[in-house]
């Protein structure tokens, strides 16, 4: 019988050559949307910072306006839900609102 002893300590797992890259192209994709992400937000914040023509989303829920749409150019009444205006000249509250909105991390949207 061989009584010679086990060893139990514990062992460092090697990763495989395609478990390495697949690591670092992992890392690389996340430095990728990381730098992305930075550059849009600083992209964002310049445009308000420069307070001409700063696009901006607004919300009009339960506002209806006429269009004219319908046949020969007839006016319709449209449910105007959201829209982007071009602002220039916003006031200092807002110029710092939307700072704070282009510096913040994007909210996951939740199904409702």
């Amino acid at each position: 019988m061989n009584t010679a002893a086990r060893d139990t300590s514990p062992r460092e797992a090697a990763l495989s050559r395609g478990d390495t890259w697949g690591v670092w192209i992992l890392i690389a994709g996340g430095v990728a949307i990381a730098a992305y992400t930075a550059v849009r937000g600083v992209m964002r914040i310049v445009e308000i910072l420069r307070n001409v023509d700063v696009p901006v989303a607004a919300e009009f829920t339960g506002t209806t306006l006429p269009a004219p749409i319908g046949a020969d150019g007839a006016e319709l009444a449209v449910a105007l839900q959201r829209a982007e205006l071009t602002v220039s000249g916003l006031p200092g509250v807002a110029v710092a609102a939307g700072v704070l909105q282009a510096a913040r991390p994007p909210r996951r949207s939740h199904p409702r």
